[in-house]
């Protein structure tokens, strides 16, 4: 099943009208997230949808029933609509990258979970791709998951891992003049 949305909560409620019962490992499978996001995207959703619909869960199985329609698909058009930051393993790799490089001192996995609203499987998952992409770079994320992490490496190097892969994440707002780029 493709993906549609950039918002994981209505690619969810996509899932469901898919298939009547669906499981946490399946989701998680198709949103490449941990078991752990997925239960927390339920959670966010039965808080949503509590006027019109609910997320039922029986034995690890769940299903979504819909007693409100026209309520449902106000709240589903509006979930489409949205673009979540954190629901793609790179934006949430730019994100990580952004906090680590602007950081006083190191950053704690658990509260890069808490306020991504992703699971720490997630994150450590994200780190390790992250840590692949910017050795090229001579760069490093130097610490314990459970200590703090901090960003190693050369300003010059920092940079141009920014110019390179997300610039437009980081800075959007600020126009990168076209002597720069070069």
């Amino acid at each position: 099943m493709k993906k549609f949305s950039g918002s994981r909560a209505a690619n969810i409620l996509q899932f469901f009208r898919k298939k009547s019962i669906v499981t946490v490992s399946a989701l998680a499978s198709w949103l490449t997230v941990s078991e752990r996001t997925v239960r927390n995207d339920i959670k966010q959703l039965q808080q949503e949808l509590q006027k019109c619909a609910v997320i039922e869960n029986a034995q690890g199985r769940y299903s979504l029933h819909v007693f409100d329609e026209e309520c449902f698909r106000t709240i589903y058009t509006k979930l489409l609509n949205e673009d979540n930051l954190f629901n793609s393993p790179n934006s949430r790799m730019n994100y990580i990258f952004g906090r680590l490089m602007r950081a006083d001192g190191p950053l704690l996995t658990d509260e890069l979970a808490y306020e991504m609203n992703i699971g720490r499987t997630t994150i450590i998952s994200d780190l390790k791709k992250l840590r692949a992409e910017i050795a090229v770079y001579q760069l490093s994320i130097i610490g314990k998951t459970s200590r703090g992490l901090t960003l190693q490496g050369l300003e010059s190097n920092i940079r141009y891992y920014i110019l390179d892969n997300n610039y437009v994440r980081l800075y959007g707002e600020y126009p990168l003049d076209h002597e720069i780029a070069e």
